[in-house]
């Protein structure tokens, strides 16, 4: 990743300060009023204030700050690159807030990689600067200077073109019936019009001599709890590449804004989408966030 030159990371500095409401220097030092502001930042805080939609599809940064009152932060950095989709989480960051900012020395970026965040506050703009350790143990590592603004909550969830009943929200359980079974796989195709990635995947698993259906029931493979190489999927078609892909987010939820995929999921009886709340990458787990870089990286 390309490193921003000192210039830049003090112009981001000055423009921090520009941003702290034109408090003088005096005004500054008030504690308890500084305190009540950085309690302001406590949220989600994104590149250009995309939503999480927005950042798994076309990359950034987002980070959240789940604590920042009494003189301390909490939080946790969520990055995906553009170009490759590849993750970096620097996870657990905690700091003492001084003067609008705090220092962070992290071990692990998810990558092996160490190094040192500095984050500066205030209530319209949040900088994230990140500087890795010269020797790294990965080609890959998160570093740089990242202005993030506060996530648009407005555009978190977009409206699906095509919404499961409440009664079907429901995730598949293998005490159910077969009559059951056959009502809540009759009220998902009665509401899904575009069935192209449900009927390419059928086709599919019929090829590979899998024809009882079982694979509605769950996802197709276990991303959560099994690591798979790149060797694994050679003989996988790129559209089914695609889907396990993007199975990742959707075993938590995700809305898709791309409707081939939401169309297919929506007929998955596994698939619960989470319409209340945005996405959080940090819900994935290590098996997932692996297999994402795996996928990311032969789903172009």
């Amino acid at each position: 990743m390309q490193r921003i030159t000192r210039k830049k990371a003090w112009m981001f500095g000055y423009v921090l300060l520009l941003f702290l409401q034109g408090c003088s220097e005096n005004e500054l030092h008030k504690s308890n009023d500084m305190q009540d502001a950085y309690a302001m930042c406590e949220g989600i805080w994104s590149t250009d204030g995309k939503t999480s939609d927005e950042i798994v599809a076309n990359g950034g940064m987002i980070f959240t700050i789940e604590k920042s009152s009494n003189g301390e932060l909490k939080g946790n950095v969520f990055y995906q690159q553009a170009e490759s989709q590849r993750v970096a989480t620097i996870e657990n960051i905690v700091g003492v807030i001084e003067n609008g900012k705090i220092l962070f020395d992290y071990t692990d970026d998810g990558w092996g990689n160490n190094g040192s965040i500095e984050v500066l506050l205030s209530q319209e703009e949040v900088i994230v600067k990140i500087d890795r350790d010269d020797e790294v143990s990965s080609e890959y590592a998160l570093d740089g200077t990242f202005s993030l603004k506060r996530m648009n909550s407005g555009n978190m969830n977009v409206e699906k073109q095509c919404e499961i009943d409440e009664e079907s929200e429901e995730k598949y359980q293998s005490y159910w019936s077969a009559e059951q079974i056959m009502e809540e796989k009759k009220k998902r195709e009665n509401i899904v019009n575009d069935k192209e990635y449900y009927e390419f995947v059928n086709g599919y698993k019929e090829s590979q001599m899998v024809t009882d259906g079982s694979w509605i029931f769950e996802p197709l493979i276990s991303t959560d709890s099994v690591v798979y190489s790149k060797e694994q999927f050679e003989e996988m078609p790129k559209l089914m590449i695609h889907i396990i892909k993007n199975e990742i987010y959707a075993r938590h939820g995700y809305v898709f804004n791309d409707d081939k995929l939401q169309n297919y999921f929506e007929m998955q009886l596994w698939y619960v989408p989470d319409k209340e709340k945005s996405f959080e990458p940090d819900v994935l787990n290590s098996y997932e966030k692996a297999n994402l870089e795996v996928l990311a990286e032969l789903d172009r």
